[in-house]
């Protein structure tokens, strides 16, 4: 009964444990990837004009302006041949995610640690691209203190369940073993036992029922 009990709550545990951090990290990357679209795409609008202008300080000023997001792991101008175009943010970080330089491409990085974005760049004749990375150490940092804190919910939870299944199975059991000693007892010829009724529930009709085979019994022997 204990285990039959505890199991049910063992499933429930660990569906709180993997649950609940992957619905977080899951919205976490969701809030991640729109933040990143955002910058990107005001950034691009920004910087359009000054290129087509080759106004290059209006363009190193709207990188910076980017660059104030903490998590911002890189933000390049690209050209059509991979090359930057203006002062590049974080071009080592960016190297690292993409080491072909061409094969850019939005969405997670290789080693998950980061966030890529690319979108072109408006009223740009050269075809330009804007790329931006997000850092998701921040994230990955918060869902794995999460983790660990519904790793001791989840194992508070469990052991008081395994507790609670334990008290009452040993409520239950309790006057089961106190009817198996009196079937003993009487199997071994002590017909004076009988059975205590303590309680109106199933046990106590076994009792009764016991008691009074053991009352026809004793008869049948006295006879």
């Amino acid at each position: 009964l204990t285990w039959y009990t505890a199991a049910p709550i063992a499933i429930v545990s660990a569906f709180v444990y993997v649950f609940f951090p992957m619905r977080q990290e899951r919205v976490a990357l969701a809030g991640a990837e729109v933040r990143a679209h955002s910058i990107a795409q005001m950034t691009a609008f920004t910087v359009g004009p000054a290129l087509a202008f080759a106004d290059w300080e209006t363009v190193d000023e709207a990188v910076a302006a980017a660059c104030q997001n903490l998590d911002l792991a890189w933000l390049l101008l690209l050209d059509t041949d991979g090359g930057t175009l203006g002062a590049p943010f974080g071009p080592e970080r960016f190297a690292e995610a993409f080491p072909a330089g061409r094969d850019v491409a939005g969405g997670l990085t290789r080693d998950g640690r980061h966030l890529a974005v690319v979108t072109a760049i408006p009223a740009s004749a050269s075809g330009a691209r804007l790329c931006l990375g997000l850092s998701l150490e921040g994230m990955r940092t918060e869902v794995a203190a999460s983790r660990q804190h519904m790793a001791w919910i989840a194992l508070s939870v469990f052991a008081c369940g395994l507790i609670a299944a334990y008290g009452v199975s040993t409520v239950v059991t309790r006057p089961l073993r106190h009817v198996v000693e009196t079937f003993d007892q009487v199997a071994a010829g002590d017909l004076s036992r009988r059975v205590t009724v303590a309680a109106e529930d199933e046990i106590g009709q076994l009792a009764r029922a016991f008691n009074r085979m053991v009352d026809h019994l004793e008869a049948a022997h006295a006879e």
